[in-house]
């Protein structure tokens, strides 16, 4: 399925502000403007373009200039009114986790924040761009739910450096399940009595989303996406990429038998709910305590894939209905056609719900900038600039009581001089760290190619293939600490040794399962596994071993 798509409707955007959604995927980034207004909101214009193979893998940024390049196409044709953009990010250093911890007053919250990251995320707080979100409190258990989230400074100074060389200027950096939530609320999709289940289909990977009471429970990601269909279809229908895109989504003529199409998707399907039910106890049997939900939503640009929601919904006998967000928007004339709309609804889920984190009233607001840059958040400590704006009404009410005006004029109009100094003193030092770490960022991107430079130097190297797979197939509660090539065999495989680390035995049995499904890898033995404590956090250390197929290294 190719997308290059770009429409703007007639006329400006009137008064007030408008924002921009940047839903940066894996296979299509997709941009949209939205302006809210006193009956809902309002879409001023959306694009697609779609990204060359392997440009992004496994939710990295592989390729930097075809990402701004394409970036910039986007931008240019959809010609959006507006620079500020709410951006999201993922990948393998980003961490999302909830916890219970006792309940403490809003003055204490922040450093009681802090201790518990240190305690549940596996690097260290100088390390991490991090927010939090207070989800519960519960005053008779004296008992608070509290949602941490931290990205790696590497990624999330890249994914800026990327994004501003492409002419926007990041705001928020969001994650697609708190912005899924965002716009499932803002649409009137969700209530705080039902339970749901959110499944956002992507090209590489599949996001599951519960909501509880309105507001985030949980979420994981399973690898059983648009990808691993379209290959199936290629291999068993001997189709090109696209022509199996087009039929996976019902949107070929009939050229093919359904039923074949349908038996070849339904496969898969079976594949997604083993995922489903394994991670999350709400999927499996009334019998097994589960099967609570009350309503399940497909979202993504997989949303419409053949058979996948009868599926669902028959096989938990729920109401299963896809996501249509842009029908509870206003439309500009011209901006997209019935047919478009329909056709591209779901796609757009991510995009819209990043854009109405500025534009709407979040019912999440989490942000990932690092602090200095957050220009319209608070951080968990003030800024000299915020210091001096909260101590001036105090100022200028004493000075009113006494009747000093010509005093406190005078004071307001120094206090005022000395603000605009701080702010353009800030805002230099803001653009140098953020300068800084562009470069250590870079910095350490160039060491690691360095390493492998090296390895290719002594001959005993991991074919680029290899790396490429693991790094596509890695869960994202699972990194790895040491890959080795233990033996070179005549056949020409490889005998490698790969240790790591994971937040849970579930994520372990995933990598396991998922290497014994690669065509990439075979004969797959865990040599040992054990719980241990690194930096104050819980982790399942493993040592295995693989071998590589042969066929990866001649290619």
């Amino acid at each position: 399925m190719a997308l290059n798509l770009f429409k703007k409707g007639k006329g400006g955007p009137g008064k007030g502000k408008t924002f921009l959604g940047l839903d940066i995927g894996s296979r299509f980034l997709k941009l949209v403007e939205v302006k809210r207004e006193s009956r809902g909101y309002r879409l001023l214009c959306y694009g697609v373009e779609e990204l060359p193979p392997e440009a992004i893998v496994g939710k990295e940024i592989m390729d930097r200039q075809v990402v701004i390049d394409k970036l910039n196409e986007l931008r240019e044709r959809c010609a959006p009114t507006t620079n500020r953009a709410v951006i999201n990010i993922a990948g393998r250093g980003v961490i999302v986790k909830k916890i219970t911890m006792p309940l403490v007053s809003d003055k204490e919250i922040h450093e009681s924040v802090q201790w518990q990251l240190r305690e549940n995320i596996p690097f260290d707080l100088s390390d991490v761009s991090w927010d939090y979100k207070v989800l519960r409190k519960d005053e008779v258990t004296e008992e608070m739910e509290i949602l941490l989230v931290a990205a790696k400074n590497d990624a999330v100074y890249n994914l800026l450096d990327i994004v501003r060389s492409s002419g926007f200027k990041p705001l928020v950096i969001d994650l697609d399940p708190m912005a899924l939530l965002n716009l499932l609320a803002s649409i009137d999709y969700i209530n705080d009595e039902e339970r749901y289940a959110v499944i956002n289909v992507g090209y590489e990977s599949t996001g599951v989303l519960l909501i509880s009471g309105g507001t985030y429970s949980a979420n994981r990601e399973i690898p059983i996406a648009s990808k691993v269909y379209i290959e199936a279809l290629m291999r068993f229908m001997d189709l090109p990429s696209e022509k199996a895109s087009s039929v996976l989504l019902g949107e070929e003529g009939n050229d093919f038998d359904p039923e074949d199409v349908k038996r070849i998707a339904e496969s898969i399907h079976e594949k997604m709910a083993e995922h489903l039910e394994r991670l999350f106890p709400v999927f499996r049997p009334a019998s097994e305590n589960g099967n609570n939900l009350d309503r399940i939503y497909l979202a993504g640009g997989g949303a419409k894939i053949v058979n996948l929601r009868e599926f669902l919904s028959k096989r938990y006998n729920k109401p299963v209905e896809i996501v249509d967000p842009l029908s509870r928007f206003r439309l500009g004339e011209g901006v997209i056609s019935e047919e478009d709309q329909t056709r591209l609804s779901p796609l757009f889920a991510t995009a819209l719900g990043l854009a109405l984190r500025k534009a709407g009233k979040p019912r999440i607001a989490i942000n990932l900038l690092p602090f200095e840059e957050r220009e319209l958040e608070k951080p968990p400590f003030m800024t000299v600039p915020e210091a001096i704006l909260t101590a001036i009404p105090p100022i200028l009410v004493a000075a009113f009581v006494v009747g000093t005006s010509v005093r406190v004029s005078s004071q307001t109009k120094k206090l005022k001089a000395r603000l605009v100094e701080v702010k353009a003193e800030q805002e230099i030092y803001r653009k140098k760290v953020g300068e800084l770490k562009v470069v250590e960022a870079r910095r350490n991107e160039i060491r690691r190619r360095i390493q492998l430079l090296g390895q290719l130097a002594e001959g005993r190297y991991v074919p680029v293939k290899v790396l490429d797979e693991l790094n596509r197939i890695l869960p994202d509660g699972v990194w790895l600490t040491q890959l080795a090539v233990e033996e070179e065999m005549m056949s020409g495989a490889q005998r490698l040794r790969i240790k790591g680390a994971a937040l849970s035995f579930f994520d372990l049995t995933d990598l396991l399962d998922i290497l014994a499904k690669s065509r990439a890898f075979g004969n797959v033995e865990l040599i040992q596994s054990s719980k241990e404590e690194k930096e104050g956090q819980s982790v399942i250390s493993f040592e295995l071993v693989v071998v590589t197929n042969p066929e990866l290294k001649r290619r």
